[in-house]
């Protein structure tokens, strides 16, 4: 079945395709494997689902929301985008209507690679009481990660979600801009007049794409279905960085849809290495396993996958785990 690489970026946490349809990865226990490349990592374990928050919200949970809100902010601004998509996740769980916390879960999820989660906050975004700039820099956000992605199109509906009036809470929480390229602030300053033109400086050489760039233009070939193309911005990104996971995950998608299922199951296993917390590449590792005949190898990992309460998990994705376990017989 063959799927989008859910991007992540250089941050922006461009996608990460899987076997299925997925991702790139992040937050959900898959431990670490001691075993050869060409082997599945030890089974994961499985974790508890997460519930979804009460309604209405209570004072002392809309008080915790906006300390997390703040907390996260300031991770991000020190660079620790992981835990401050932890933040985000406790602040939006504590208020689900805090539109300035759902929308920097936008840009937290684009910063660690996982469009598709990413497209799902702002897209929540339209549906509640935002001011016109918040509005279109949700819009935008969408469109410029359906791009990496592989589509084109906005979503269809989003702008008439949105409520005419805006109140000036969500006036205020007009959100800054992720980096990477996906996120788009809303209400950014104009350019300024220069007052003298400058004579133009000698062109400087063009530098060399970072690693993260790499994988950008590999799932944006995964998206076109150009898969051995992809492969070789794959190889590249991880020659220049050898310990990018959500690397590893989108190549082991290219070449499982390329029928190489031993390699793929090597590429999701070095995935699942490199960061135990990953969901996307425990699919991967079944789908590979269960291409390759091992069928009762595949079943842990399935499990593991269904269970999962990783950022990148996709509730698709599980009911295909689902119907797996179903056609093996669990």
């Amino acid at each position: 079945m063959a799927t989008l690489p859910g991007a992540s970026v250089a941050g922006v946490a461009a996608v990460a395709p899987t076997a299925v349809a997925t991702a790139p990865a992040a937050a959900a226990a898959a431990p670490v494997s001691t075993a050869a490349a060409t082997e599945a990592p030890s089974a994961p374990a499985a974790s508890a689902v997460a519930t979804a928050p009460a309604v209405p919200v209570a004072p002392d949970r809309i008080a915790f929301a906006d300390q997390k809100l703040a907390e996260a902010l300031q991770l991000r601004a020190s660079g620790k985008k992981r835990e401050s998509l932890f933040a985000l996740q406790d602040a939006t769980n504590a208020d689900p209507h805090n539109a300035r916390a759902v929308f920097e879960l936008g840009v937290a999820y684009a910063e660690n690679y996982y469009f598709p989660q990413a497209i799902e906050r702002w897209q929540r975004v339209l549906t509640m009481n935002v001011d016109e700039a918040t509005r279109s820099a949700a819009l935008a956000n969408v469109e410029k990660a359906r791009k990496l992605m592989g589509g084109g199109s906005s979503p269809s509906g989003a702008a008439s979600a949105t409520p005419a009036v805006a109140s000036a809470a969500a006036a205020a929480s007009a959100a800054p801009v992720a980096t990477g390229g996906v996120a788009e602030t809303a209400g950014s300053a104009q350019a300024q007049q220069q007052p003298v033109v400058q004579p133009p400086a000698a062109a400087a050489p063009p530098a060399a794409p970072t690693p993260q760039e790499l994988y950008i233009k590999g799932a944006e070939l995964y998206g076109q279905q150009r898969f051995g193309e992809a492969i070789r911005q794959f190889d590249a990104s991880i020659a220049a960085k050898p310990d990018f996971p959500q690397a590893f995950t989108a190549r082991g998608s290219a070449r499982f849809a390329q029928r190489e299922y031993a390699r793929a199951l090597a590429d999701y296993s070095q995935a699942m290495r490199l960061d135990a917390t990953l969901a996307s590449p425990i699919l991967g590792v079944a789908e590979s396993l269960n291409a390759l005949g091992r069928k009762a190898d595949a079943i842990p990992y399935y499990q593991a996958y269904i269970a999962s309460r990783s950022a990148d998990v996709q509730p698709g994705l599980q009911e295909v785990a689902r119907q797996r376990l179903a056609e093996i017989g669990q």
